[in-house]
């Protein structure tokens, strides 16, 4: 098809460059030289937006595809944005997608033209042209530095194009509108689906541990009181510095099903002469991330739009619990296995306890008093105006 076969308001790039050439000299110039300069422009931008690209590992590319296909039936990427990571990873995928197909259409170009094709051009050019106007939406990597993580939910978003929701999924907000048993529910519908998490989530919701510390392996036996006694070893540790090396937490037998399904669980074991010497039954997962999804797909019957249950909402609850019943910093920072007690106030609040004290800890080291090191006072005190 020649160019002149066109209509006149198709143009080949529709005339995309056309804002670009002074009047005069559209009407000296050919058809055939404004298609030539469009095309080469256009190819231009292309190039400029492949710029730097690179194929992700092929696990990658299977995660990136199923969630690009969701982007291009409609959601967006505000939808993914419960979690920065999720967000990023959204991002990379809308990225990965736009330039994979960004290189098709460079090719058909490029055939189109070798072969006078200007039908086969123009298609191919509105197809370019939306998917780069797709990608300015994204925010290029230079953004991110400029952007404090603290403000994801806010400035990073906008500049994404989405716009932040009223209520973000904070760890800890909008614990209060959860139901008063949900970690037991969350347990009861593991059990319901005869999960391979049950007893992982059941030790995650009961003693406020890390998923983390589920994937190095804990060890929980039952007391002479009947309370189930849970042995962690310490994530996010550094000997001296932060974290303890280990603690035992201790979860009174408030009658709630994860206490319970712990104990059944002991009980079958010794039966099944599975515990070891101090009578303790291993508990271990493959993968902390494995674990957080299963407590996240469980915990859909009771997340509300306030919050999402994720594997540390139940760590969030354990610490407003303590709040609640009034334990002191030093006591709450060796259930959460923090060395310093200043960390511990970023976890939970008392208005989202439950008013009732079930854990209490020890651990490797003593807790370290910061609230009131100078160090501490002079990041809270406000800056002069």
């Amino acid at each position: 098809m020649s160019p002149t076969d066109l209509p006149k308001d198709e143009t080949p790039l529709e005339r995309s460059d056309d804002h670009d050439c002074p009047g005069d000299d559209h009407t000296q110039d050919t058809l055939l030289e404004r298609i030539d300069r469009a095309a080469t422009k256009f190819r231009a931008d292309i190039d400029a937006a492949l710029d730097g690209f690179q194929e992700p590992s092929q696990r990658s590319v299977k995660v990136y595809m199923r969630i690009y296909e969701r982007i291009r039936r409609g959601e967006s990427l505000n939808s993914f944005a419960t979690a920065k990571g999720t967000y990023y990873q959204a991002r990379g995928a809308f990225i990965y997608g736009c330039c994979m197909e960004l290189q098709d259409v460079a090719r058909s170009f490029d055939v189109g033209l070798a072969a006078n094709d200007y039908q086969q051009v123009l298609e191919v050019s509105r197809q370019g042209k939306s998917l780069l106007a797709d990608l300015k939406t994204v925010p290029p990597d230079r953004f991110r530095q400029r952007c404090r993580e603290n403000d994801y939910f806010g400035d990073f978003r906008q500049l994404a194009g989405d716009a932040p929701t009223s209520k973000p999924n904070g760890k800890r907000r909008g614990l209060t509108s959860l139901p008063k048993d949900w970690r037991s529910d969350v347990v009861a519908a593991a059990a319901k689906a005869r999960s391979a998490y049950l007893l992982p989530i059941a030790v995650l919701m009961a003693s406020a541990c890390r998923p983390v510390e589920v994937e190095k392996g804990l060890n929980v036996r039952v007391d002479g009181d009947g309370a189930v006694v849970c042995r962690i070893k310490g994530a996010k540790c550094d000997p001296g510095k932060s974290g303890q090396e280990w603690r035992e937490v201790v979860v009174k037998d408030d009658g709630s099903l994860e206490v319970k399904v712990l104990k059944q669980a002991i009980e079958q074991a010794r039966l099944e002469g599975r515990l070891d010497a101090n009578g303790a039954l291993e508990i271990r997962v493959r993968s902390a991330k494995g674990l957080g999804a299963a407590v996240s797909r469980y915990g859909e019957g009771v997340s509300t739009p306030s919050h999402r249950v994720s594997a540390y909402s139940a760590r969030h609850q354990g610490a407003s619990d303590l709040k609640g019943a009034g334990a002191s910093y030093e006591e709450r920072a060796t259930v959460l296995g923090h060395l310093v007690d200043r960390t511990c106030q970023m976890y939970g609040n008392a208005a989202s306890g439950s008013g009732k004290r079930r854990l209490t800890a020890r651990a490797a080291r003593p807790v370290k008093t910061t609230r009131s090191d100078p160090v501490s006072l002079k990041r809270r005190k406000p800056k002069p105006k």
